[in-house]
């Protein structure tokens, strides 16, 4: 009787066989998805689906002028738009210098070439109404709206 080496078989049970299976199928299937997706990307254009700065509207949509609140309107001169920031003020009102407290559409900013803000005081602006045209420009991405101020006083 000789020594018999015998070897022992793995023997894998039917359902670890059928888990590696499925696993195998689910990494293909996300696999594909992955490919899917990414080919439908490309074929959109650039930014799709996302807000792009220059859609954003440089618009003032509320303002107040010291205590006075103002109106925003849209004046067509000469075929062009104007916009303008309209208000009745007292006649004792300092137009040398004053609050501006503007609210913003999304994405908007005041920019430097307004010609009559002196400076920020955390979101209230000091300007002085008395220079010639005065006016705030409005950035938003790559566009700008100036407005001009029409101002009454009683």
């Amino acid at each position: 009787m000789g020594n018999k080496t015998t070897k022992k078989k793995k023997h894998t049970q039917p359902g670890q066989t059928d888990r590696r299976i499925r696993g195998a199928i689910l990494v293909l299937v996300i696999l594909i998805l992955c490919v899917a997706a990414y080919g439908i990307s490309t074929l959109l254009p650039k930014g799709a689906g996302k807000k792009k700065e220059a859609e954003a509207k440089p618009e003032i949509t509320s303002v107040i002028i010291g205590d006075t609140e103002g109106t925003i309107e849209k004046v067509e001169e000469d075929g062009e738009e104007r916009y303008e920031i309209c208000a009745t003020l007292p006649i004792d009102f300092p137009f040398e210098k004053t609050t501006l407290n503007l609210e913003l559409s999304d994405g908007a900013k005041v920019s430097d070439a307004s010609n009559c803000i002196l400076t920020d005081l955390g979101g209230r602006w000091v300007v002085n109404l008395t220079v010639e045209d005065a006016c705030v420009v409005i950035e938003a991405g790559e566009q700008s709206r100036t407005y001009y101020f029409r101002l009454d006083v009683e």
